[in-house]
């Protein structure tokens, strides 16, 4: 007996259904755990994210409505311009992204970028930048 007639009466075709399902099955439960890692790692560390999307915000701790990439230019200005005064006549933009961070405002990055783009932040020398009192 030889060839397929062969992996018939061995039940190789029962067994390499049942490899590829278990396989699969495998890798989809990696999948998942890999994927919700992040979760294990914060209940370990003490640290739960906090996700309020609808809520009111402080406008002295966050910027209003700053969880939509669409606000005005104003409006972010109005949030970041005492951030800019705590830091001085001259700071770099490393410092302003700490106290933005330390404020929980959303995407600062991003909010400092348009700043810029606006000339609300206006570059210095050695790397040094200033708000625009304009």
């Amino acid at each position: 007996m030889q060839g397929i007639q062969a992996i018939s009466d061995a039940n190789g075709w029962a067994m390499a259904i049942t490899g590829a399902i278990i396989v699969f099955s495998g890798l989809t439960i990696l999948a998942t755990i890999i994927s919700q890692l992040h979760k294990v790692i914060d209940l370990f560390e003490g640290k739960k994210k906090q996700k309020n999307k609808n809520t009111k915000l402080d406008k002295h701790a966050k910027s209003p409505g700053s969880n939509k990439l669409g606000l005005d230019i104003h409006d972010i200005a109005s949030v970041y311009k005492p951030l800019a005064e705590q830091l001085g006549q001259a700071f770099q933009l490393a410092d302003l992204y700490r106290l933005a961070s330390k404020r929980d405002i959303i995407h600062p990055h991003i909010s400092i970028t348009r700043l810029r783009n606006a000339n609300f932040l206006t570059p210095g020398e050695n790397g040094l930048f200033a708000w625009n009192q304009n």
